[in-house]
């Protein structure tokens, strides 16, 4: 207990004293040299990945891969759960792997089957979306394997991207034409959290981070309670998309610009405390990376995507780098508590001989 309050004061000490600086990083590349191409789709607290590649479709758990057979994967869970959809002819289905199974989910009944699925909390449960009876798209969510119909209530279809622990579902849905609503289902019921745009991350807080338009482009936004954020955009760019929020509300997600001649940008970021950061920014010097995208980002603050490395689109896996100040400060916070405790301790042990009594 006495480590733990040392460690607990330390860090509140080291948080009080500290300069904000930017974060730093190192990366991993989690290609192999055989595949044209890899990308990184989730990560979870554990720092289990999953991953699409040239060469297949794969867990990463502490650093050997698994392979998700036909599943693309989307999404992973504390326990390892993995969601995603697979191809079946020219239509998906959605699926759900556990421990070398592969599930496929019902559909909501429209013809022909296709549906999705892209999200999965810590209970199992699956977000994503199906074609119904009346050829529509419709939200939905698997809970142990049956489907339930989240409907379109003001719309004409909907879709999920994301579900907390919670059961809380994110995503958007579509009013006519090209208008859309970004929406969370809370029990089924839908709540409008913007007029324009979708949702595809919520945190436990219920913390959704996604897209809205803004001075007339697409912005990348994190909704908390009754607020709107917009995140900004990186110089340069025309546009941003968040795909993903933690427990801390650190975002990240991705820049885009068009030079309209066939000629396209991409630039992921980190949204940390009111400032958007340049992945690329944050890494060591001649990394020889090009980050575009990133699409996950755990509550310890690792960061999956992909990005140009060598040549080819390439997943990778950053993880934070404690600054030496940090680290420095760390340290002498700690040490500062345990003086005090230690002083603590003789003082009770002075106060005890002096009474004659046992400590």
């Amino acid at each position: 207990m006495i480590r733990f309050l040392t460690l607990t004061a330390a860090m509140l000490l080291l948080a009080s004293t500290c300069a904000c600086t930017a974060p730093s990083f190192s990366i991993q590349s989690l290609g192999d040299t055989s595949w044209s191409w890899s990308s990184a789709r989730a990560i979870n607290n554990h720092g289990d990945m999953v991953l699409s590649s040239g060469g297949g479709k794969f867990l990463v758990r502490d650093g050997l891969r698994t392979s998700l057979g036909t599943i693309i994967p989307y999404a992973i869970n504390r326990s390892g759960q993995v969601a995603g959809w697979s191809f079946s002819g020219a239509y998906s289905r959605s699926a759900l792997w556990d421990t070398g199974v592969q599930t496929i989910l019902p559909g909501l009944g429209g013809s022909p089957r296709d549906d999705y699925a892209y999200g999965i909390n810590d209970a199992g449960q699956v977000a994503g979306y199906s074609r119904a009876p009346n050829g529509t798209y419709h939200a939905c969510v698997w809970t142990n394997g049956a489907a339930r119909d989240l409907g379109t209530s003001f719309s004409s279809s909907s879709f999920a991207y994301d579900i907390n622990n919670s059961g809380q579902a994110v995503g958007t849905v579509t009013i006519s034409g090209a208008q859309s609503r970004v929406v969370r289902w809370d029990d089924g019921v839908a709540v409008t959290l913007a007029e324009d745009g979708n949702a595809m991350s919520i945190n436990d807080a219920s913390h959704a981070a996604g897209k809205t338009s803004h001075n007339d482009a697409w912005e990348a936004c994190l909704w908390r309670d009754s607020t709107q954020v917009f995140l900004g955009i990186l110089p340069g760019f025309r546009q941003s998309y968040a795909y993903c929020v933690n427990a801390s509300d650190l975002v990240v997600g991705g820049c885009e610009s068009y030079d309209g001649a066939g000629h396209y940008a991409y630039d992921a970021f980190l949204w940390q405390s009111g400032t958007l950061y340049n992945l690329n920014d944050l890494l060591p010097e001649s990394s020889g990376w090009d980050l575009a995208y990133a699409y996950g980002i755990n509550d310890a603050g690792q960061i999956v995507g992909d990005g140009i490395y060598l040549g080819r689109q390439t997943a990778f896996v950053m993880t934070p780098v404690p600054e030496p100040s940090s680290l420095l400060s760390l340290s002498l916070a700690t040490g500062a508590i345990l003086a005090w405790i230690r002083r603590k301790r003789l003082d009770k042990a002075g106060r005890a001989q002096r009474l004659s009594i046992p400590i």
